[in-house]
């Protein structure tokens, strides 16, 4: 599995139901996000990457987050993920230093305000999760979420 970013944001939503998953990412794209992480935390996240991946085919990439487990990595990529986040799960395994030619894609307090650092800072993309998706995934104001999708993509956009 080869992962290619689409743009340089990659909207992570992580949500309490499965009920909003599908207005949300469309919200998204169609503000202009092209990479999509669905964490595997969230109810029915199979069925959502397997019905993004059919819904916007490959101009968009979708893959899975919260990867803990090597079934979790199986069933991901049978539902057709294209790239996967992981925690780190081997505490024993030593810590490398980054090098020069490993693509690295910020999460974690990533908004519209700080996201041109990153990519200026040499990121290939911003991991956006929070700060986008708010309680969108809970039915919050799909308009509000479609004021930040569009922020932060002229955020990036320099």
């Amino acid at each position: 599995m080869s992962f290619s970013v689409v743009g340089s944001v990659v909207a992570i939503l992580r949500g309490r139901r499965a009920g909003y998953l599908d207005a949300v990412l469309d919200v998204v794209v169609e503000a202009g996000i092209r990479s999509l992480e669905i964490t595997l935390d969230t109810p029915g996240a199979l069925d959502a990457i397997r019905r993004a991946g059919s819904r916007y085919g490959p101009e968009v990439t979708v893959g899975a987050g919260t990867v803990r487990t090597v079934s979790d990595v199986d069933a991901a990529v049978d539902a057709g993920a294209r790239f996967l986040v992981s925690p780190h799960t081997d505490p024993a395994r030593d810590i490398r230093e980054p090098l020069s030619d490993i693509p690295i894609v910020p999460t974690g307090g990533v908004s519209a305000e700080n996201a041109a650092e990153w990519l200026a800072a040499g990121a290939v993309a911003v991991g956006v999760g929070g700060s986008l998706i708010g309680d969108a995934l809970d039915g919050g104001d799909l308009g509000a979420l479609s004021a930040r999708a569009t922020a932060i993509m002229k955020a990036v956009a320099g």
